[in-house]
């Protein structure tokens, strides 16, 4: 199953529809119409096998396979055109994605003390807010955390930035940089 959002998502997105969980929201938020089910329980977990099935009966999202008779020749034509050249794996980047996982982590690692932290990566509403904020929480892990939960979690946001958002996983991978001798 290929699934993709609806319009009923795309408002439910827009509105912070309160019917929808954390992770329904991010499994709504990278359901582009590319991605399997699997690549998305890669990159949020396991859970998200029975989270899409009820996400589609619930009329959130629909299985972009299942597409229309006119579409079905277009899609064929376009899959000829790529089974042609060898295909080029897409890299999973994303700044909405890095953030959410770092508000998850801060959750798990601060639990019900973390809120301001929460917060401050909510508010955080432009690319360079989103960036300051990201780093303020890697520079709080290497407060609390163990240095080995704070070198992936700097690797792993870093990983995650878009080619476009770099000086952040520069900034960030710094920060890893500077525990390697503690861990």
């Amino acid at each position: 199953m290929i699934p993709s959002k609806t319009e009923k998502a795309e408002i439910a997105l827009q509105t912070r529809d309160l019917s929808l969980s954390t992770v329904q929201r991010h499994i709504l938020i990278v359901c582009n119409g590319e991605r399997s089910v699997q690549d998305i329980a890669d990159l949020i977990g396991p859970q998200v096998h029975s989270l899409v099935n009820d996400l589609f009966a619930r009329g959130f999202v629909r299985n972009k396979r299942a597409l229309a008779p006119s579409e079905n020749s277009a899609t064929l034509a376009a899959a000829s055109t790529r089974a042609a050249a060898p295909p080029v794996p897409a890299k999973r980047r994303s700044l909405v994605m890095a953030r959410m996982y770092l508000f998850d982590l801060m959750e798990r690692v601060l639990g019900q003390q973390g809120d301001v932290v929460r917060q401050h990566l909510r508010g955080a509403d432009t690319p360079e807010r989103i960036g300051e904020a990201m780093c303020a929480c890697i520079e709080l892990l290497v407060e609390l955390a163990e240095p080995g939960i704070t070198m992936r979690a700097a690797a792993q946001v870093a990983d995650m930035l878009p080619d476009e958002h770099q000086q952040w996983a520069t900034r960030v991978r710094a920060v890893a940089d500077s525990l390697r001798h503690v861990a």
